[in-house]
């Protein structure tokens, strides 16, 4: 798709992250609720990580094209003010009662394990708005490999190579995808 395609995408993920929060916040107290929401909240990260690929690989191409940065910035914000405002899910469905959370398990599909993993953590887990805002603040966290990657990667070259008497170029990507 084009990058145009992707925004719009975008916009379609954010509507989706506001509709879960209208319809699922505060209402995560008995198990068909939980379900329902797992799986819009399937959907939305299906689309999410869908958008977060076309951004990041564009920057993986070439980390000196400030628009693609800019663009994947841009995506990451989003992600991380959406994973902020969706953290309720983890929250009401940790605050659960145990025997809700055992028949939503029963009931689950896709999210069993995942709901598993809620039961087994309920004991340890922070207060709502403590994991509300590290969520919004997991692009800082991200901050670091990011820079590493752009000094790495931002203004190396490679050069080319030749083989059986024809020249190929060289770069980061393509020796591990291709000549490897």
């Amino acid at each position: 798709g084009s990058e145009e395609e992707m925004l719009e995408d975008l916009k379609e993920a954010e509507k989706q992250a506001g509709e879960i929060v209208e319809k699922y916040q505060g209402k995560l107290n008995d198990p068909e609720m939980i379900l329902s929401c797992l799986d819009a909240y399937e959907q939305y990260l299906i689309r999410m990580i869908r958008i977060s690929g076309y951004s990041g690989l564009a920057v993986e191409v070439d980390y000196t094209d400030s628009h693609n940065m800019e663009l994947s910035g841009r995506v990451d914000n989003i992600f991380a003010r959406d994973q902020s405002r969706l953290s309720f899910i983890e929250s009401e469905i940790t605050q659960a009662d145990e025997p809700v959370l055992e028949e939503a398990i029963a009931g689950a599909v896709r999210s069993k394990n995942y709901l598993k993993d809620i039961l087994r953590r309920k004991p340890h887990v922070l207060e709502p708005q403590t994991e509300k805002a590290l969520k919004a603040l997991s692009p800082a966290f991200r901050t670091p490999y990011e820079v590493y990657n752009m000094a790495k990667l931002g203004d190396m070259d490679f050069g080319t190579f030749e083989a059986g008497g024809k020249t190929y170029p060289l770069g980061y990507s393509l020796f591990e995808d291709d000549y490897e």
